[in-house]
Order: C-alpha cells, then sequence, then structure tokens
C-alpha cells in the first residue's frame, strides 16, 4: 500500500490541576510521536479543529490518527497509520477505534469509544455532518441499539465491529458518551465501524493520565511503581529498562537517519570538519565524514555513556575493513567475546535491508562505503566516556579548544530518549540541551549540533 499522508491531530483532554503532571504527560506523548512539529495539530476542542481539516482535505489526505494525551505508539507512527488505514479501507469502514459496547451492560448499553486513539475518515465524517465526538449532557434520547459481532477482543465490551444495522432493542441514554453520537450517524449513512485489533494493539499503550495520576505522579517523582501492575508492565516497563541497559547496550546499525536534515536545511555547516566528537553508534561516525569532509588533522572524538557502545566502535575501527559483506561475522565475533552486551538494530527489518537504506541515503555502493570506513579508520579518534545529561563539562571543554575550528558534534537522542521524558521530564531535558546551547553559541568556532530532538538539526 502506498504510504498516505498523515492527519495527526493530540487530542488533549487533560482537566488535572496539576500543570506540572500535565505537562509530563504531554512530553511523553509528543515523544512517541514520530513525526515533526508540522505535521501535528494539538488541541483541546477536537471536533471544531476535525472541522476545519475536514473542510481542507482532498481524497488523498483524507484520513486522520487521532492520539490523546497519555497515549503512545511505539512503533513507527507512520508505518502502524498506513496499517490501520489499509485495515479501514479492506473493511470498507471510515472509523476505527477502541468501541466499547455490552447491552447487557449498564455502562456500556450503546456504543461508544474510548477516546485514546480514532483512525477516521474525514471526507465521510463532513458528508454526515461533522457530528460532534465530545460527551454530551443531559439528553434524554431514545434510539434503536446497533447490532455488533459476537467476537470481543478482551472481556465482553471489545466488539470487533458495531452497525450499521439496528436491533429492536429500544435503549433510553441519559448522555452521549465520546464518540457515540458519531457512531450512530455514521450506522445511519450505512457504515459500519471496527475496533483496533490485535496487531495493532500490540503496538500501542494508554496511561490513563486520569484514572492513574497517583501512580503515575509517584512515579515521575520517585521513580517508584508497583513493578506487577498493568502500568508498569504496559507502558513503563520500557522506560525502567531502557535507563537500566545504557551502560551494556551497543547499536551495531544505526536506527535513525544518517543525515538529519534535508538538504537546504543546514547550507552553512562549515566544511571540511575539523573535529567530529559523536556518539558510539553503528556506522554513522564515519558516513558524517565522508558527508562533511576531513583532512590531515581532522580529529574524532567518541563520547558516549556507554562502556559497550565505545568498545564497539574501537572493535570495528581495528578489526574491521569495511567490507559489508563480512559485518556480521565480525558483529557475532564481537557478541562472543562481550557476552554480557546486547546488541540492538532495528532488528524487525533483515541487516540486509537496514544497511541497503542507508547506502541508499548517502548515496554510495558497498565498495565507496569500504572506502569511506577506511579513510575513517585513519582519522585520529580518542574515547571519552560521559553523560550529557548529567555532566557536560567534557563536551564544552572540547569545543572551547583553539578559534575558528569547525566542528560537527552527533548527540543523537541522548536528550530525548524515552526513560527521560518518563523519569526526567522533556522540559527539564530541553532546559539542559538549551543551556548547551548557548555554550556553543559562544565559542569561538564554529559548531553544528545534530540533536535527535524531534530531529532538528542546530547551528550555532
Amino acid at each position: 500500500m502506498d504510504n498516505k499522508h498523515i492527519n495527526i491531530i493530540i487530542y488533549d483532554d487533560l482537566d488535572n490541576s496539576d500543570e506540572e503532571y500535565n505537562e509530563r504527560v504531554r512530553g511523553i506523548t509528543k515523544h512517541f510521536t514520530w513525526l515533526s512539529d508540522k505535521d501535528i495539530s494539538i488541541t483541546t476542542d477536537l471536533s471544531n479543529t476535525l472541522k476545519e481539516l475536514a473542510n481542507n482535505v482532498k481524497e488523498e489526505n483524507k484520513w486522520a490518527l487521532i492520539v490523546t494525551t497519555g497515549h503512545a505508539i511505539h512503533t513507527n507512527s507512520k508505518d502502524f497509520f498506513n496499517l490501520a488505514v489499509k485495515k479501514c479501507e479492506e473493511a470498507n469502514s471510515p472509523l476505527m477505534g477502541h468501541v466499547l459496547h455490552n447491552p447487557a451492560h449498564d455502562y456500556f448499553p450503546y456504543p461508544y469509544l474510548h477516546n485514546q486513539c480514532i483512525v477516521l475518515d474525514l471526507l465521510v465524517w463532513k458528508e454526515i455532518g461533522c457530528p460532534m465526538f465530545e460527551w454530551v449532557h443531559p439528553v434524554d434520547h431514545k434510539i434503536n441499539n446497533l447490532v455488533r459481532s459476537a467476537e470481543n477482543f478482551h472481556d465482553e465490551y471489545t466488539p470487533h465491529w458495531v452497525g450499521p444495522d439496528k436491533t429492536d432493542e429500544v435503549v433510553t441514554l441519559e448522555h452521549r458518551e465520546f464518540g457515540s453520537v458519531v457512531i450512530e450517524k455514521l450506522a445511519e449513512a450505512g457504515h459500519r465501524i471496527i475496533n483496533f485489533d490485535d496487531e495493532l494493539r500490540l503496538q500501542k499503550w494508554h496511561l490513563y493520565p486520569t484514572v492513574e495520576y497517583e501512580t503515575l505522579n509517584k512515579f515521575f517523582k520517585t521513580g517508584e511503581i508497583d513493578t506487577e501492575s498493568n502500568l508498569y508492565k504496559s507502558a513503563i516497563y520500557q522506560a525502567v529498562q531502557q535507563k537500566e541497559s545504557l551502560n551494556h547496550t551497543v547499536y551495531i546499525l544505526n536506527t535513525e537517519g544518517i543525515i538529519a536534515a534535508p538538504l537546504g536545511q543546514c547550507d552553512d555547516i562549515k566544511t571540511p570538519v575539523d573535529h567530529y566528537i559523536v556518539v558510539a553508534g553503528g556506522f554513522k561516525p564515519a558516513l558524517l565524514a565522508h558527508t562533511y569532509g576531513h583532512h590531515k588533522n581532522t580529529k574524532i572524538t567518541v563520547m558516549d555513556i556507554s562502556d559497550a557502545g565505545i568498545n564497539f566502535q574501537k572493535y570495528m575501527r581495528e578489526n574491521w575493513n569495511g567490507d559489508l559483506t563480512v559485518y556480521p561475522r565480525h558483529i557475532l565475533d564481537f557478541g562472543n567475546a562481550y557476552l554480557d552486551y546486547d546488541l540492538a538494530w532495528c532488528s524487525w527489518n533483515s541487516m540486509e535491508s537496514e544497511i541497503n537504506k542507508f547506502l541508499e541515503e548517502v548515496n554510495l555502493t558497498s565498495s565507496e562505503f569500504q572506502q569511506a570506513w577506511q579513510e575513517y579508520c585513519n582519522i585520529e579518534c580518542d574515547y571519552v566516556k560521559t553523560d550529557f545529561l548529567t555532566d557536560p563539562s567534557k563536551l564544552i571543554e572540547a569545543i572551547n579548544t583553539g578559534e575558528n575550528k569547525n566542528f560537527y558534534i552527533w548527540v543523537s537522542n541522548a536528550f530525548d530518549m524515552t526513560w527521560t521524558v518518563f523519569m526526567l521530564g522533556q522540559k527539564n531535558t530541553m532546559d539542559k540541551f538549551d543551556s548547551l546551547l548557548k555554550h556553543f553559541e559562544e565559542s569561538k568556532n564554529n559548531i553544528t549540533i545534530e540533536a535527535r530532538n524531534l530531529y532538528r538539526t542546530y547551528n550555532c
């Protein structure tokens, strides 16, 4: 299926008076939305925002992905979206959501949506009059119930689908739950509404930030949480494990783009580069040196929080000649030499496809890459263990050497990792990053810093 244009909306429905808590939850949601700022709308008024969007979309960009604060798609948002839209099209359904319905239960007498995540055909929604998603109260409304699937995804109130056919049962509603009016109007127009299936559910989770306030707020402030709780198992486990595994994780292939910014955004990078300061990840240090140039006095410094990552870069520079056909064998040898290290990469793809992807990005053949790697290995290199978050002094000291030198600094996602947005907060880490930028701006050297903070590259 062709990639669809994503209209992505973050629906901020937090009504907690604890603004520090709210900002932490918002930061987590934004962290797991794998798009740039320009592709995202954030709103507290969902239906009106959707109406404005629907008035301007065409067939090729009619689908919207709505996530509510506290929700996370922990795979790639674009891949998730394309798969969800494909399932909607195959089912001929204009809406996928967390549909809740059990006519025998007082809480679910008529189908409605839990608002955590919705995929919506905006043109169909516009055709039926843009009915409101939000909760409506009070009403005194009698309505025929909808036919629903006999199967549930879990418990007895998560049908695979509802509508469009009606039953003979008439229910009286004192209020309209979130999404119930939309479901009613879509069914009246002959549309079936479908639920997220297990394949999609496994790619996301929800914090339930209103219900889980006490548990989450305690974790944000103290780092303490019941490891038997569903919240820990579904969401927080990932953050805790990432923090605990930093020192023994090795990125054997890069999980981000080799060149962070499209051409045209970073035309003022001063080249050739005199000093590269890089984290210990995959082939990117070598490919940066190839892309932005080097000379006989160029220096490379690998700065990283991970002993494992530093040892990996040393090992490959000393033992591998850049021949990609034997790279897997060297990975195996390295893993056997360091049995307590975790080897990380986008393992849901083949290693061959990942290697081909970065070769295409930098427009190199495998033989041209081998030459670039060997040139990289001939550049003077030193290794420094440091934590940019807690002690950036070694980095600051390095960029204050000399004058009018050209620096390229790659810190990857050191300031925007899953564990940092959970356990430190995005505002806290961005404040630290902004403080670092001020040091760079005051330097007498020419500095470009590439940071995976929403995929931005900064020129100082």
